[in-house]
């Protein structure tokens, strides 16, 4: 009996708590966070005195052409064109002109067309008739105009700067010119005590390579001009503008279509350009190495990430070309080289070329020397008097590269001419009384290829070979220029290397 009586107490106490629970929250105030402040006052929107232009809020609605969402299934034989435009145009709804060009080149039984479509847009249906016929059409004003000719204006951005360049290499190898001078067989004679030595050298040898990339060949603008002019038919027309880069052409559509499909084809390839990285270094061959770098050996040689190797000896000047699963890298061919002796990197280039345009780099210096002087004396008037004429020239102490790549759809084309020359020393000569002239000795090393190489390829060009020798004499101050004890205070040191010219390229597609 108690235990009925003390669940009937908890019960009570239990719904009076939850009671008196809600009564203080619904007594509370809220608190701050939950205080919802009062509306801004509403905003009075202008007059249209005082703003002319309203906004107002709403759908944007696009006009959609009926050519396009119509759509129909025809089966034409030999039916005339004319009255299928005519049936295109009132399924679209609008109006239609047939030019008096279009009527007089097309006769009665010009216009018999044979054709299957099967559910095509009006649009569609209008562009494959006027192909079929070589006719052009336009929609202006509700009106479809059906023309024999189609006019179009064509923006050329093409570098209107022309370049060129030429190179040769070789010359008479064996020296066979004539000349004059103090050595050789020579034959003189005496009038007044003046001299004159000539002397011819029996051997000649003559072997030159020679090339031009001349403007007319850089030129975008003429070889468009000439390509359009015969791409037109007798009827066609067109404007060439070289300032603004405008084309514009008029004629038969299949003609139009023809040159836009030149222009866009040019801007596509000439538009393109070639990123080239090289290294130009100089091997120190040691000893061991005398004959050069082993080029089969290096092919050889497994570096990581390279796919093959390719060697080419049959030009006379080794070729290899590394093909890399990712970017070549020249640092793993660097570290080749070393094996073979003493790396000297002579230049590092990154140039950015236009396809078909010719680029040039030079590192290097002029030097300046003395290539002719001339006494003449001048008698008037019982005074004379000497004019001396010193004629100068400059030899390049350096390396120069020319490079031209050529994109086609199967990689990449480089024309490389590189030319090393050293100046070994300025020999002072005198001919004559008082007559000193210099004559530069120059070691030159030079070369011209063609290759074909892909963005992941690393080229290496080597072969070129010098023997290169050095004489050093040191003497010391005032003692060793006296006469009969001078060679006492002088020391001379000869030393003889071999060194190769090795070229690192590396192509990528910009």
């Amino acid at each position: 009996m108690w235990v009925k009586a003390w669940f009937f107490s908890l019960s009570i106490l239990l719904l009076f708590g939850c009671t008196a629970r809600q009564a203080r929250e619904r007594v509370s105030p809220p608190p701050p966070a939950a205080r919802v402040s009062a509306p801004p006052p509403p905003a009075v929107s202008p007059s249209p005195a005082e703003s002319p232009e309203i906004l107002r809020a709403g759908p944007i609605f696009k006009e959609v052409s009926p050519l396009r969402t119509r759509r129909l299934s025809l089966s034409l034989h030999q039916e005339d064109a004319f009255t299928v435009f005519h049936l295109l145009a009132r399924e679209a709804g609008l109006n239609l002109v047939i030019t008096r060009e279009v009527q007089e080149m097309l006769p009665p039984e010009a216009r018999l067309i044979t054709a299957e479509f099967h559910d095509y847009t009006l649009e569609d249906l209008l562009r494959s008739l006027c192909r079929m016929l070589d006719l052009h059409y336009e929609i202006r004003g509700g009106v479809i105009y059906i023309q024999a000719f189609e006019e179009r204006l064509f923006d050329l951005s093409f570098l209107q700067t022309l370049r060129g360049a030429r190179f040769g290499l070789g010359g008479d190898v064996l020296g066979g010119l004539a000349g004059t001078g103090g050595a050789g067989t020579s034959s003189s004679t005496s009038s007044g005590g003046a001299g004159k030595a000539e002397f011819v050298s029996p051997l000649k040898g003559q072997y030159e390579i020679s090339g031009e990339v001349n403007r007319k060949s850089t030129d975008m603008y003429r070889q468009i001009e000439t390509s359009v002019r015969a791409l037109l038919s007798r009827d066609g027309t067109f404007t060439f503008n070289r300032l603004t880069g405008n084309l514009f052409v008029r004629d038969h559509p299949s003609n139009v279509r023809r040159v836009a499909e030149l222009v866009e084809r040019l801007k596509k390839r000439y538009g393109r350009q070639v990123l080239i990285e090289a290294k130009i270094v100089e091997v120190d061959l040691s000893r061991g190495h005398d004959l050069g770098i082993d080029w089969l050996t290096l092919r050889d040689t497994r570096l990581p990430t390279v796919s093959t190797a390719t060697l080419d000896l049959r030009n006379g000047m080794p070729t290899l070309t590394f093909s890399y699963q990712h970017r070549p890298s020249f640092e793993g061919v660097l570290r080749l080289l070393e094996n073979y002796g003493r790396v000297h990197i002579l230049s590092n280039p990154r140039i950015r070329v236009l396809n078909g345009q010719p680029a040039l780099i030079s590192v290097g210096r002029s030097v300046g020397y003395v290539r002719e002087i001339n006494r003449e004396v001048i008698s008037s008037e019982n005074i004379s008097q000497t004019q001396t004429t010193v004629d100068t020239s400059a030899i390049f102490d350096g390396l120069l590269l020319g490079v031209t790549p050529r994109i086609t759809d199967s990689g990449i084309i480089l024309h490389i001419v590189p030319i090393k020359s050293d100046l070994v020393e300025l020999r002072r000569e005198e001919f004559g009384t008082n007559t000193v002239v210099t004559l530069p000795q120059v070691n030159l090393r030079e070369m011209s290829t063609v290759i074909r190489v892909t963005p992941h390829d690393l080229v290496i060009i080597g072969g070129l070979i010098l023997d290169k020798k050095d004489h050093e004499t040191r003497r010391v101050w005032g003692l060793g220029r006296l006469p009969g004890l001078g060679a006492l205070f002088t020391h001379s040191r000869r030393s003889r290397e071999k060194v190769e010219l090795v070229i690192l390229l590396r192509v990528s597609l910009v």
